[in-house]
């Protein structure tokens, strides 16, 4: 799949079959589906070749939506804004050691434990993970705008900073 996602030829169609190609994936997956459902399997075991080009079809049309939708964009774009956010916040906080990841997913190497930044994170209404004993993992919807990555920033400073 990762190489599918990659291909220049893959994404030159894509970006010149406008959202057309989007809405045809998705009606061709939900009429096999409907099928699938009533006149195919009606009584019958459904053979296995079916449902998997139901599900390749379905992928298809969610890698066109993000795509063509502008997720993946989103993501690039809120992952730089995201980590530029968290450099500021490393020169003020000695104990952030490392900030690392690509696009959303991104991981905040620390000099204590992640615990208790979780937990306190948590109180404030934060939700983030620990991935390690040190590392904190924010990994925020793939939709976030900026005013939610500042939020959390904003949240992120003040539990930061009642923990120094």
């Amino acid at each position: 799949m990762h190489a599918i996602a990659h291909s220049e030829k893959l994404y030159w169609y894509m970006a010149r079959a406008g959202g057309l190609t989007s809405w045809w994936l998705v009606a061709l997956t939900v009429f096999w589906g409907l099928m699938l459902s009533t006149r195919v399997a009606r009584g019958r075991a459904t053979p296995a070749w079916l449902l998997d080009l139901h599900r390749f079809m379905g992928g298809l049309a969610v890698m066109a939506a993000l795509i063509k939708g502008g997720v993946l964009k989103n993501c690039v774009q809120m992952g730089k804004y995201f980590v530029k956010g968290l450099e500021a916040l490393k020169k003020r906080f000695s104990f952030m050691r490392e900030i690392r990841g690509k696009g959303l997913l991104i991981g905040v190497e620390l000099a204590r434990p992640a615990a208790p930044l979780v937990a306190a994170c948590r109180d404030q209404g934060l939700l983030v993970l620990s991935a390690g004993e040190q590392v904190l993992r924010l990994a925020p919807p793939l939709i976030v705008d900026e005013a939610a990555c500042d939020s959390a920033l904003a949240t992120l400073d003040r539990v930061l900073g009642a923990t120094a």
